[in-house]
């Protein structure tokens, strides 16, 4: 029921966000990565695809090791890109 004059309330909750600008700033600040730090990460997802940990999860495995295939490459210049799969997964 609305009462006249009162604005009807939404069926909802409604919450506004306010961003201070400090948020803000950080938020708009460009983060870089270095080749380096991406073939560690090749690695660490290479590794924890090759775990026998995940030996109950063969998808997980191709997913991780076909990521660090990718990020390999990716790294290197354009003229090389190429991600070489055999069997369906990543050489």
């Amino acid at each position: 029921m609305v009462v006249e004059g009162t604005p009807e309330k939404p069926s909802h909750s409604r919450r506004q966000a306010v961003m201070t600008t400090e948020e803000f700033e950080t938020m708009a600040t460009k983060h870089y990565i270095t080749i380096s730090e991406i073939m560690h990460l090749a690695a660490r997802l290479e590794n924890r695809g090759s775990s026998v940990v995940l030996n109950d999860q063969p998808e997980t495995q191709s997913d991780m090791k076909l990521a660090a295939a990718l990020l390999r490459q990716l790294s290197k210049p354009t003229t090389q890109w190429a991600v070489e799969i055999e069997n369906g997964r990543p050489n």
